[in-house]
C-alpha cells in the first residue's frame, strides 16, 4: 500500500525490513520523504523497549525511550563515518542514507514487548537482537553497496567506537564508574 504522495506505508516497509527485504533497505536509503518513517520507527521502538525497562525502573524505562533516536542518530553518524573514511564510499548524502537503513534496520525490536512473557521473554528478546544485527548488516550492504565483509566491519568498527564513546561519556558523567 502507498500513501497518498506516492512512497510506501511505514507499516508495509517495517515489515519488508524485519523481513530481511535489501530492497526496502535501498528504496528508503535514497528516499528522503523515508526520513521521517524511520524516525517514527525508532521513536516507537524506543517505546516498546520502555515497556520492556519498566521492571527494572521508571528511571530507566524513560531513558530507554528518549535515548533511542539519540543512539539511532549516533551510529548513523558513526556508520557514515566509517563507510566513507574506512570503506571508501563516496556518498555526499551517506548521513541521511544511513540514518533511514539503519532506521528501518530497527523493525525486528518492534516484537520486544516478548521480553515481559514470563521464562522466554529474555530468550526471545536474544533472539530478536540477533535479527536486528541481521538487519543492519542488510541495511548497511543495501544502503551502501557494500560487501558481507564490508558490513560486518563497518558495523564492527561502528559499534567499538560507540562503546568507547558511551563508556568515556560514563566516565566524565560518572567518575566513580570509570574507577
Amino acid at each position: 500500500m502507498t500513501t497518498s504522495d506516492g512512497s510506501e506505508s511505514l507499516v508495509r516497509r517495517a515489515v519488508r525490513a524485519a523481513r530481511l527485504d535489501p530492497t526496502v533497505y535501498r528504496e528508503v536509503a535514497v528516499d528522503p520523504r523515508a526520513t521521517a518513517q524511520a524516525f517514527l520507527l525508532v521513536m516507537l521502538v524506543g517505546i516498546v523497549g520502555s515497556l520492556g525497562a519498566i521492571a527494572l525502573g521508571t528511571e530507566i524505562a524513560i531513558a530507554s525511550a528518549v535515548l533511542a533516536p539519540l543512539a539511532w542518530l549516533l551510529m548513523a553518524a558513526l556508520a557514515q563515518i566509517v563507510v566513507t573514511r574506512v570503506m571508501g564510499a563516496d556518498r555526499t548524502d551517506a548521513w541521511q542514507r544511513a540514518a533511514r537503513a539503519l532506521g528501518f534496520a530497527h523493525a525486528p525490536a518492534l516484537l520486544g514487548v516478548v521480553v515481559l512473557v514470563p521464562f522466554v521473554g529474555p530468550l526471545l528478546l536474544l533472539a530478536i537482537a540477533v535479527w536486528r544485527l541481521a538487519a543492519m548488516l542488510v541495511a548497511l550492504r543495501a544502503a551502501f553497496d557494500l560487501s558481507a565483509g564490508q558490513a560486518v566491519m563497518t558495523l564492527l568498527l561502528t559499534f567499538v567506537t560507540l562503546g568507547a564513546a558511551t563508556f568515556a561519556l560514563t566516565a566524565i558523567v560518572t567518575p566513580e564508574a570509570g574507577s
